[in-house]
């Protein structure tokens, strides 16, 4: 489980999560050895909280990772293995003979953005008695 509390001036807990959230918390799960996180947005005022469901990723991680080790390897990437959908085979073809930059992984960042939408908010249904 991963808790936020809510940002300065915000007057409610986050309505979904951002490109952050995934990309931390698949970290998170990485370290840990999970495979499923629960992040909630707590708003400690209102005593309220909305609880995101967040699954690992692996092939987010392995992309991930073969840009960071780019990076700081300093080592150009000869081979991109991954096409399974289109942000990853714009970003191969960015990447294939190249150094990642800000300005070149932009379909990497599209990629984790679109996943946002994807990410379910938790509903508990209290049982009628």
């Amino acid at each position: 489980m991963e808790v936020k509390t809510r940002a300065i001036d915000c007057s409610a807990p986050l309505s979904s999560v951002t490109a952050s959230h995934i990309l931390q918390s698949n970290l998170e799960m990485v370290c840990t050895g999970g495979h499923v996180t629960f992040l909630a947005s707590y708003h400690p005022e209102q005593n309220c909280a909305n609880i995101f469901f967040i699954e690992r990723g692996n092939l987010l991680l392995d992309v991930c990772k073969t840009v960071t080790d780019s990076i700081l390897l300093r080592e150009v990437i000869t081979e991109w293995p991954h096409e399974e959908n289109r942000f990853l085979k714009k970003l191969g073809e960015n990447l294939t003979g190249t150094i990642p930059t800000f300005e070149n992984t932009k379909p990497l960042r599209s990629w984790v953005n679109a996943m946002t939408k994807t990410v379910k908010q938790v509903v508990f249904v209290r049982d009628a008695v």
